[in-house]
Formats: C-alpha cells, sequence, structure tokens
C-alpha cells in the first residue's frame, strides 16, 4: 500500500514539475511575442507622427486637412476624409499650423501637423502660373499651343466654317395640370348652391 501511495505521489509531483515548466515556457513566449508587437507598432507610429520633425511645412505650401469627424445625419461611408486644399500661413510652435483655404471665405483654422497632408502641385488655369517651387514648375509648365484636357475628355475639333446645327430638343407633349391644382370653376355653381 506504501508503494502505490508513493508512485502516485511521484506522479503527482512530476505532473506539477512539467506543468510548471510547460507554463513557464508558455510565459516567456507570449512575452517575447508581445514585445515584437509592441516594437512594430512603436515604430509604424514614430514613422507616421515624427514626420515633422523631419519635413516641416513652409508658409505658403498646399495641404489636405484631414477631417474624418462625420456631421450629424450624413453617412460615414460617403463623407470625404479630406478637404481643401489649404495654404499655410504660418508655423505655430513644433507642431501646429495656421491655414487658411485657397479658395472661398472660409475662416483659418489653427490644426496639429498630424491632420495635414501635403497637397500635390497643379497649375493654376485662370493665371497661367504654377502654385509650385521653380523647380516642380519645370515638370508641370502648361503649354500654351495644347489645348487642356480633363480628365482624359475626348477631344473634337470642328472647321471654323461649320456651323453648329444640334439644337436642344424639346418635348412636343401637352402637358396639363393635375386636377388638385386646376382652379375651381364657379361658372359651373350656382350663387344660392354656394351661400348654403
Amino acid at each position: 500500500m506504501g508503494t502505490q501511495t508513493e508512485a502516485k505521489e511521484q506522479f503527482i509531483s512530476n505532473y506539477c514539475d512539467e506543468l510548471e515548466k510547460s507554463l513557464k515556457d508558455v510565459q516567456r513566449f507570449v512575452k517575447e511575442k508581445i514585445s515584437e508587437a509592441q516594437r512594430k507598432q512603436k515604430k509604424g507610429y514614430d514613422d507616421r507622427n515624427n514626420i515633422d520633425k523631419s519635413t516641416p511645412f513652409k508658409v505658403g505650401d498646399r495641404n489636405w486637412l484631414n477631417d474624418t469627424a462625420v456631421p450629424k445625419g450624413l453617412s460615414r461611408k460617403f463623407h470625404l476624409q479630406c478637404s481643401g486644399p489649404y495654404m499655410v500661413l504660418n508655423r505655430l510652435g513644433g507642431t501646429n499650423y495656421h491655414i487658411k483655404p485657397e479658395s472661398g471665405n472660409r475662416k483659418s483654422k489653427v490644426v496639429h501637423r498630424n491632420r495635414l497632408k501635403s497637397a500635390p502641385c497643379r497649375p493654376r488655369v485662370e493665371e497661367g502660373m504654377s502654385t509650385c517651387s521653380p523647380k516642380e514648375t519645370q515638370h508641370t509648365a502648361l503649354q500654351t499651343n495644347e489645348p487642356m484636357i480633363h480628365h482624359q475628355e475626348n477631344l473634337i475639333v470642328q472647321p471654323a466654317h461649320q456651323e453648329r446645327t444640334n439644337t436642344l430638343r424639346r418635348s412636343t407633349r401637352q402637358r396639363r395640370q393635375p386636377d388638385r391644382y386646376q382652379d375651381y370653376n364657379l361658372d359651373e355653381v350656382e350663387i344660392e348652391d354656394a351661400l348654403n
């Protein structure tokens, strides 16, 4: 009888030792994976948010403003996340910028650097000038002898002596208002009936 209890105790102690060892191994493995994930997340965060130290915006730069807040009553699905373009008026401290919309009479705003994204430089058609720096202007200069085509339109050139004969076709259908909108005809009603 003593041998059975000793064997049972030996089995239990071996099981406990193995369980403790395997739990320590699992704990060490999980700790390594958590620290690896933390390093990756920190690197990603730093890459996204330390950009203002390496490339600050200058006065006059064009930016898009990240505005993810959806106004009440509108759908998130159809809400544009960026608005703009905005122009930098000045830099306030290390991370905040005073910006103003390029067009319109909207108010200027002070926003954090994380909400701004560089807008690509596009030539201004009205003035025939570019909003880029001189280096960028070489690549996006307007050609005065070429017609400007937007969104890959098909350009149809008509000779000057031809007149445009296509006119807008109007419907010939006779339209009539619904009965509920027709004026009430008093000729059909006798005056005595109307007074009663």
